[in-house]
């Protein structure tokens, strides 16, 4: 990982240095909203056991561009990101005890506020279209963990007394640093001196960012438990806008 992470940081200086026929390096601010793949859980047979759904996420970042030769150039970027997760609860088909109240609420979706520090960098290319400019993207991520909810339980309420019926244990898998690669099409959109780009943005992790177990106590139909794992595939909307440096 450190190699992968040093090479990147060389490729980029040494693209910079050698580049030619720019006139001006633009920086800006992108806003990336996106559905993270569902978060994988199953029993010992390879069941899924709740229906979790693709939760909407985001990342926020400043960027700074690098043209260079042939309408192509490099972006760097440093930015946080929000990643909740859903759980499924609400359409499980497990059934509670009768003593419970089911109409008692419950958390479905796990919330982490700005979790996330997220590096891409990544080789652009702009082709000039009748009233618009075509941006193509390819890049990687690396992306650092600050926390995750390494454990929760789900609960239902009834005369002041508390049932837990489900717990789950999770922790983020071999390190809370890794790589992920991206690539982006969209259009660029002059305004003036500034720049706005929409990109459709699609992500894949080799990795799965977390994994662990889950139980399920308290049910009508009998306890069960198994595995939960969680990747970042996604795809977002990349909204960025650019400003030329001041000279």
């Amino acid at each position: 990982m450190k190699k992968v992470t040093l090479l990147s940081i060389y490729f980029a200086f040494a693209l910079s240095s050698y580049a030619q026929g720019f006139k001006s390096m633009d920086y800006g601010i992108s806003l990336t909203p996106y559905l993270k793949d569902y978060l994988s859980i199953t029993n010992a047979t390879g069941n899924h056991l709740l229906y979790s759904k693709p939760v909407v996420s985001g990342e926020l970042s400043i960027f700074y561009e690098l043209p260079f030769k042939s309408n192509l150039g490099l972006r760097l970027a440093a930015g946080i990101a929000y990643d909740p997760q859903n759980m499924g609860f609400k359409e499980t088909e497990f059934q509670l005890p009768d003593n419970v109240l089911t109409s008692s609420s419950f958390n479905d979706t796990e919330y982490s506020l700005f979790n996330k520090y997220v590096f891409p960098i990544s080789l652009f290319k702009r082709l000039p279209l009748e009233k618009h400019t075509q941006n193509i993207e390819v890049g990687l991520k690396w992306n650092k963990f600050l926390n995750y909810p390494y454990g929760s339980e789900g609960s239902l309420t009834e005369s002041n007394n508390t049932l837990v019926f489900f717990s789950r244990m999770e922790s983020i898998h071999s390190n809370s640093t890794f790589l992920s690669y991206f690539t982006k099409l969209g259009l660029v959109k002059s305004i003036k001196k500034h720049q706005l780009l929409v990109n459709l943005v699609v992500n894949y992790s080799p990795h799965h960012i977390a994994e662990g177990n889950f139980n399920f106590y308290h049910l009508k139909n009998g306890s069960s438990g198994g595995k939960l794992k969680q990747n970042l595939n996604f795809i977002g909307i990349e909204l960025a806008y650019s400003l030329p440096t001041l000279k």
